[in-house]
């Protein structure tokens, strides 16, 4: 124990193969400590959680507490389901296609648990414009991130 505290961190990110998980361990708190900001990727991925959140909440909740936009209710959804999307994309870029899916999931899901809440009620023609804004969202970030691939 006394042995690896003399050796520099940097040492032991050459040797990471030979080194036992305890260590590898160790190193990766150093990685840890060297960070002062929270990554972008991990920004992301808050966001699109709690975007998520929110959008449950509104949804499931009574129509008096939705808040109301100037926009058409169907743009409204389209929308929050392309920025939610979108997020995802952005924050978990190797799961596209489960992206895609787990949000559609998620509308379906929405949908029913809307006609358990008093004065609410569930469309189907309301859960296909949410596929369609979470399918734009990922669709649109695809698009931009193989894009940046390409440059």
């Amino acid at each position: 124990m006394e042995r690896l505290r003399q050796i520099e961190p940097q040492s032991i990110l050459q040797r990471r193969h030979s080194l036992p998980l305890w260590c590898k361990t160790r190193m990766n708190s150093w990685k840890l400590a060297k960070r002062i900001k929270m990554p972008p990727q991990n920004v992301s991925r808050v966001a699109a959680w709690l975007l998520l959140g929110a959008i449950g909440v509104v949804t499931l909740s009574p129509i008096g507490m939705r808040p109301v936009t100037q926009a058409p209710v169907s743009l409204e959804r389209l929308g929050a389901f392309a920025l939610i999307g979108a997020a995802f994309c952005y924050a978990y870029p190797k799961h596209r296609y489960a992206i895609l899916i787990s949000l559609i999931g998620v509308t379906a899901f929405l949908e029913i648990a809307q006609n358990y809440v008093p004065g609410r009620h569930g469309r189907l023609s309301d859960g296909l414009v949410k596929a369609l804004g979470a399918f734009l969202g990922v669709a649109l970030t695809t698009l931009i991130a193989h894009r940046e691939r390409m440059k």
